[in-house]
C-alpha cells in the first residue's frame, strides 16, 4: 500500500483493479474491492494497520465485475450510482453470463461458479459529499465509461479516482459505455479545475495528463470506426475487422493480445446494438 497524499492511499498489487483508501478519524473511505478471496483477507489485514476510526463504507466506481464481486466480502455498507441497482440485482448467479466476456483479470481465475451479489445500501444520482472528520470526499457521476461510474474526488489533497475513465496500454470497456459523454469526462478531465491533481486510474494507479489525451485519441478513433458501421449498417464481419483494426494500440503488449481482442470484439458488438440509430 502507498500513500500517495495525506491519508490517501492505494494498492496495486491485487488482481483486477487498483483499490484506494482515505483514513480518517471517523473511518475508513474505500474504494473497490479485490475479488480474490485471498486479496480480500490481506486488503482487511493492511486496512486495519493503518488505523483511522471504526466505521468502514466501501465505494464501487462502477457495475464491473472486478470491483463489485468482492463487496460482499468488505463488511461495510456500499456506495453505488443509481443505475448500479438494477444492473447489479439483474444478474444472475451462475457465473459463466456473457458479461464475463467483457472482463479483464476476473475471467482469468477458475472458483466463481456460483456468485452471491450484494446490492449497495446506498445510491445517488448525481453528488454526494461525504464528510468525515476534517476530509472533504466528493463522489460523481460520470457515466461515460460505464452508466454507473462514479469519480472520487479528494479536493484538499488534490487526488481524483477515475475509475475506467482512463486505462493506459490496454482497450476501453465499451460494452456500457457512451463515447460522446466519455469524450466529455476525459475534457472535464484535462481542464483547469483538474490541474496539478493526481489522477488515479482504476487499473493503471497514478497517470498522467498525456494517458488522459491518449486515451481520448483512442475513442475518437473508435468514434469514427462505430459512426462508419451506423452509415453503412453494423454487422458481425464488420465489427471484427474493426476490433482488429484498433489493436494497433496495443501492439506492445503481445501477450494480451487474445483477451485484448475480445474485450474490443465483444464491447463493440454491445455498444453498437445499445446506439443502433
Amino acid at each position: 500500500m502507498k500513500e500517495i497524499a495525506r491519508d490517501v492511499f492505494i494498492e496495486n498489487s491485487y488482481a483486477g483493479v487498483v483499490l484506494g483508501v482515505v483514513r480518517t478519524a471517523h473511518g475508513l473511505i474505500m474504494i473497490d474491492a479485490p475479488f480474490r478471496l485471498e486479496d480480500i483477507k490481506a486488503w482487511k489485514t493492511a486496512l486495519d494497520d493503518i488505523g483511522g476510526g471504526p466505521e468502514r463504507v466501501l465505494v464501487n466506481l462502477d457495475t464491473h465485475l472486478d470491483r463489485t464481486l468482492g463487496a460482499k466480502h468488505m463488511d461495510s455498507m456500499v456506495i453505488t450510482h443509481q443505475k448500479a441497482v438494477s444492473m447489479i440485482k439483474s444478474r444472475p448467479n451462475a457465473a459463466k453470463t456473457q458479461e464475463m466476456e467483457a472482463l479483464n483479470m476476473f475471467e482469468s481465475y477458475d472458483g466463481f461458479s456460483n456468485i452471491r451479489w450484494l446490492p449497495p445500501e446506498i445510491n445517488f444520482q448525481q453528488n454526494l459529499m461525504l464528510e468525515w472528520g476534517s476530509h472533504h470526499v466528493v463522489l460523481e457521476h460520470h457515466a461515460g465509461s460505464n452508466a454507473a461510474g462514479i469519480w472520487v474526488i479528494i479536493p484538499d489533497q488534490k487526488v481524483i479516482f477515475v475509475g475506467d475513465s482512463v486505462l493506459v496500454a490496454q482497450p476501453p470497456f465499451l460494452a456500457f459505455a457512451d463515447l460522446a459523454d466519455w469524450l466529455e469526462d476525459l475534457k472535464l478531465l484535462t481542464s483547469a479545475k483538474y490541474k496539478n491533481y493526481q489522477i488515479v486510474s482504476g487499473r493503471d494507479g497514478i497517470i498522467s495528463m498525456e494517458d488522459v489525451r491518449e486515451m481520448a485519441k483512442q475513442l475518437r478513433s473508435i468514434q469514427r470506426y462505430i459512426s462508419q458501421v451506423h452509415e453503412k449498417g453494423a454487422d458481425t464481419e464488420t465489427l471484427l475487422t474493426i476490433a482488429g483494426k484498433l489493436m494497433k494500440f496495443y501492439e506492445d503488449q503481445p501477450q494480451n493480445q487474445d483477451i485484448f481482442l475480445n474485450r474490443l470484439r465483444w464491447g463493440l458488438t454491445s455498444y453498437c446494438e445499445m446506439h443502433k440509430e
